[in-house]
């Protein structure tokens, strides 16, 4: 089935393996980690046993569809706007390149909404686009509650 709300969206089909789904990354908003129209792999039980880590992808389910992000903060993180820069544990939350996640007065508001989950409470997480410019994600969405998470984007084969 293809979902075309927002950018990042997965088309998924079965792997091989029971426990795996073959995702098709549509959009740029992982970019330069994902590339739109990259084949992937979600492993579905790979938070079993186990909860996401920073920097971890993720598909994560919301409200019309799914969604690969990485995970930029844990539970027991701690998290602000400043100078209109999301700050995880005090440092700018940056993607694999280095490049700052800047908040737009939108974001804020969404974000505030949050502000009493600071440091971020068991089973809750900040998801983030690795493309700082493009795509929707915890600045837009809000928190990610680890049930949302599906599964670990894992190289297929």
């Amino acid at each position: 089935m293809r979902i075309a709300i927002a950018l990042g969206l997965l088309l998924l089909a079965g792997c091989a393996q029971p426990t795996v789904q073959e995702a098709i990354i549509e959009g740029t908003s992982m970019e330069p980690l994902l590339i739109d129209g990259e084949r992937t792999c979600v492993d579905l039980h790979a938070y079993d046993n186990t909860t996401p880590e920073r920097d971890d992808l993720v598909m994560y389910d919301f409200p019309g569809g799914a969604l690969v992000k990485r995970v930029a903060a844990v539970p027991d993180d701690a998290w602000t706007v400043e100078n209109d820069a999301l700050l995880i544990n005090g440092e700018p939350a940056t993607n694999s390149e280095g490049k700052t996640y800047r908040v737009i007065e939108r974001e804020k508001k969404m974000l505030a909404n949050y502000a009493q989950y600071n440091p971020l409470p068991a089973e809750h997480y900040i998801l983030l686009s690795e493309n700082p410019m493009a795509g929707k994600d915890s600045r837009s969405y809000g928190l990610a509650n680890e049930e949302d998470i599906k599964g670990k984007v894992v190289p297929c084969g």
